[in-house]
């Protein structure tokens, strides 16, 4: 897509994505590397066995990804109808973080399998994970409300990319807007959220959870003021995780990684196990549940219109 600028010259797409993107990728550096090297823990560094852990190791691009670095909507359907709608809130707080006009993420474009202007302002929804079959054989309904009601109100974008002959990795921006219940899922990837604004629940749960069940989280902590220790949420492979901002006026912002070596496979699932045991999904499914089986969709917000 083209624009006219004050200046009369033509402004891009690119344009946008340069501007939004070099800023925040700046911000990304300075608090996931520490002399230089990624800043996780040991266990999930020594998973990737040597490889993107550098921080010469991740590219930036100044025009944007392909569909595969992404969203990877040709596989999650997850740019276009079911992209990400982030609040104002959560669009001031990164505005605010990079340091950049509020109006310059309304301008930036993902062109993630998609390129309508509508999708201006919008990321990547949170990707759905395959559905469920009871021990009964039975779908319990989990991806269809994971692309209703999660993907549309929950999402992120990549800024910088790691792609070598062994490994790949990612790291970017994820948001949860209010009201929000990302339920307890699993996979085999390395993850860390470093967490910059917003109240939020995380809850974790040991990867042995379904020979030994226990009626709390493992872990459960609301962080209200995300500084220090508490800004950063480690999840080695195999680690239940599940994150929530359905109380009060609850909302998250946080820079992530997400990185794995090639040979490993991701296996993201709904960790069905935890559903009564702690899991704030079970009510969040009732509460949002309407006769259809669909959530509100979210339009574009007045935020994002130029």
């Amino acid at each position: 897509a083209r624009a006219v600028r004050a200046d009369g010259a033509v402004r891009t797409d690119s344009d946008a994505w340069g501007a939004v993107q070099s800023a925040v990728a700046a911000q990304i550096k300075s608090l996931v590397f520490k002399d230089g090297e990624l800043n996780v823990a040991k266990e999930m560094k020594k998973e990737m066995r040597g490889t993107c852990l550098s921080i010469e190791e991740y590219n930036f691009s100044h025009v944007p990804l392909s569909d595969d670095w992404q969203c990877g909507s040709a596989q999650h359907g997850n740019f276009g109808d079911n992209a990400y709608t982030p609040s104002e809130r959560v669009a001031q707080r990164l505005a605010e973080f990079a340091g950049f006009p509020l109006q310059s993420l309304a301008k930036l474009h993902l062109h993630s399998g998609n390129s309508s202007d509508s999708l201006r302002g919008m990321w990547c929804g949170m990707p759905a994970p395959p559905e469920y079959i009871s021990k009964h054989d039975r779908e319990v309904g989990i991806r269809q409300f994971w692309t209703d009601c999660v993907m549309r109100n929950a999402g992120y974008f990549n800024t910088l990319v790691c792609n070598t002959s062994g490994s790949y990795s990612v790291l970017g921006i994820a948001a949860l807007n209010h009201g929000v219940c990302y339920p307890a899922h699993r996979h085999d990837n390395q993850e860390a959220y470093w967490q910059i604004s917003g109240p939020g629940t995380w809850k974790t749960w040991p990867e042995n959870f379904h020979t030994k069940p226990n009626e709390k989280p493992d872990s459960e902590i609301r962080i209200t003021s995300p500084r220090g220790q508490w800004r950063l949420h480690n999840h080695p492979a195999g680690l239940i995780h599940e994150m929530d901002t359905t109380q009060d006026d609850d909302f998250l912002l946080a820079v992530y990684w997400w990185g794995k070596p090639k040979s490993v496979e991701v296996n993201y699932g709904y960790a069905h196990g935890v559903h009564e045991q702690g899991s704030c999904f079970a009510d969040y499914k009732e509460e949002c549940a309407f006769t259809d089986h669909r959530c509100p969709r979210k339009s574009r917000p007045d935020w994002a219109v130029d």
